[in-house]
């Protein structure tokens, strides 16, 4: 019997292992360890190839990307809007990018512009959503109030001369280039541009003058003309007749695939004269329901004084009146009898204030006591029963140096008056009622807190009265330290003359009205003015001065034009313009 050695047998078991082992496709890292360690055997008995192993790489983790969506079957893609560069940067800054349109940087780039037109046809207003005011103005004291359309267009291609002699129209060079763009270009040398900064200084240096600037821009110091017979202040102005409103529409650029963009209107609208920023304060003389007119009223009918008048005082969104008469149920039958001066009004007269729409009574009047203080303190109660809010006088002191305030669309407003002109006996005390009493201390605290809790200050004064266009000395003083404290508007009500004018920086003073609702018939004392105040946005912005002249004894009827200018002359004159 044969014995056989096992070693070749073995040795052979170990290279098939290793050749099937090799040959094993997709190996693990663990298991190239196994066939690292199994290799050394194989080196031992001298084969010549020893297999390279290259080990498998680290798995990764790979990073989380969100899907792109796929984009929703036949929805429009944001337009590209090109804005023209004529267009207020106050506008633009209304119409940021948003996530429906996107800037394209020229017109060819876009899908539609957003383009300034003057007068744009039936079809464009479809695609106008925003609108830019623009308003011819001039120096304060300038007699003329309207200027027709066709006569700004005929000096803007040199197809006539300025109107009235006056310079070439200022404007700025960002209301040149807008206008430029609406209307086509000018004639050479027919405008002048002016900084911003500058236009309205070198407006009165250069008188006669007038300007073409855009609402936002408007001072008190300016007088705002109309233009056909339309004015910008007028907050029931149909925008879309008035010949200078700019209109901003889109327009698709030629080329580009036919599509309505109506839909993105919403997003380009803006104005720089929105009718809810705007409120009108009028303001008025010396108001006294006694004596002729009372007589005339009681002939005539109770609303007679204001037939000729109603509409000026109606459109006020805020109606003042200084009655500087007490109501009293023992009051006697008014009879015409010119020259009696204790006065006192039936209380069936306070229905003709209401039917004037009056929004609040000043109590500052120096007759308010002529029939004692029962009848005052009966008229005060007659207010309060009819919802008539006063200011100026109180049942003592410290109420009748309290403001009225009242806010209407945004602008806050507050009324303060005072009488230095008394008679002692009408002023109030901490323990009598009366009028206001004027203490400049208190006068300058009040008006620096209310305009620190943004409130607009309206002053008025029952001052001592002086038959002449020139305030007296004294008053002017009064009157200056009140708008130096503060006030925007500081305004007479103690005079039955109408008196000059004056601007303290922005602030205006206006040292007597005239009458409003008395029966003086003298020579002078019949013309009155009637100040309609304008404020936009928290701010004060112009004043208009109606004029009218006493008839009858007892019924302002407005001035005609002749009658207006040769006022105007004489009391601008003795405001020393």
């Amino acid at each position: 019997m044969h014995r056989y050695s096992s070693t070749p047998f073995f040795i052979l078991f170990l290279i098939l292992i290793f050749i099937f082992m090799v040959g094993l496709p997709g190996c693990t890292k663990g298991n190239d360890q196994t066939i690292t360690e199994m290799t050394q055997p194989v080196a031992m008995i001298g084969l010549s190839v020893t297999p390279e192993i290259t080990p498998s790489p680290s798995p990764t983790i790979p990073d989380i990307v969100s899907p792109t969506p796929s984009p929703e079957p036949n929805s429009p893609k944001n337009p590209e809007v090109w804005i023209s560069p004529v267009i207020p940067d106050e506008f633009i800054n209304m119409v940021q990018p948003s996530s429906r349109f996107n800037l394209a940087d020229s017109v060819n780039m876009s899908d539609f512009s957003l383009q300034v037109l003057a007068d744009p046809s039936s079809e464009e207003k479809k695609f106008c959503s925003a609108e830019w005011v623009y308003a011819v103005v001039v120096p304060f004291p300038t007699i003329e109030d309207d200027i027709a359309f066709k006569d700004i267009q005929q000096v803007w291609f040199g197809e006539k001369e300025n109107p009235s002699g006056k310079t070439s129209p200022l404007m700025t060079q960002e209301t040149y280039e807008i206008l430029e763009s609406a209307w086509g270009e000018p004639a050479v040398d027919r405008f002048q541009i002016v900084e911003q900064d500058e236009i309205l200084d070198y407006a009165w240096q250069e008188q006669p003058s007038w300007a073409i600037i855009p609402f936002e821009e408007l001072d008190p110091r300016w007088k705002v003309l109309t233009v056909d017979g339309m004015s910008p202040l007028d907050s029931e102005l149909d925008t879309g007749r008035y010949p200078l409103t700019l209109h901003f529409c889109l327009k698709q650029t030629p080329g580009k695939d036919e599509t309505d963009w109506t839909e993105y209107k919403d997003v380009f609208q803006g104005t720089n004269r929105d009718p809810e920023k705007m409120t009108s304060v009028v303001l008025t003389g010396t108001t006294a329901l006694v004596r002729n007119l009372a007589f005339k009223m009681e002939t005539n009918g109770i609303n007679y004084p204001a037939e000729k008048i109603k509409n000026l005082l109606q459109g006020a969104n805020i109606l003042h009146i200084s009655n500087e008469v007490s109501f009293f149920g023992d009051c006697p039958p008014a009879v015409p009898v010119f020259r009696e001066s204790r006065f006192c009004s039936n209380p069936r007269y306070l229905d003709f204030l209401k039917s004037i729409g009056v929004d609040v009574i000043e109590l500052t009047g120096n007759h308010l006591f002529d029939w004692g203080k029962e009848p005052f303190l009966q008229t005060l109660e007659l207010y309060k029963e009819n919802n008539i809010p006063v200011y100026g006088g109180g049942i003592n002191l410290d109420l009748a140096r309290q403001p009225f305030l009242i806010e209407h669309n945004g602008n806050r407003f507050a009324f303060i008056g005072c009488s230095p002109a008394g008679p002692e006996n009408v002023w109030a005390t901490d323990k009598q009622p009366g009028t206001a009493t004027c203490d400049f201390d208190w006068i300058r605290e009040e008006i620096d807190r209310l305009e620190k809790s943004g409130y607009l200050t309206i002053f008025t004064f029952q001052h001592f009265e002086s038959d002449d266009y020139v305030p007296h000395s004294s008053q002017r003083v009064d009157f200056i330290k009140v708008s130096q404290a503060g006030a925007d508007i500081v305004s007479g009500s103690q005079s039955h003359f109408p008196q000059g004018m004056a601007f303290m920086g922005d602030n205006f003073i206006h040292y007597g009205l005239g009458n409003l609702f008395f029966d003086q018939m003298e020579k002078l004392k019949r013309d009155q003015f009637i100040d309609r105040h304008i404020f936009y946005d928290g701010r004060y912005i112009s004043t208009v001065l109606l004029t009218t002249v006493l008839e009858d004894y007892a019924q302002p009827r407005p001035m005609l034009p002749a009658e207006r200018e040769k006022f105007l002359k004489k009391v601008f004159k003795a405001s020393g313009w």
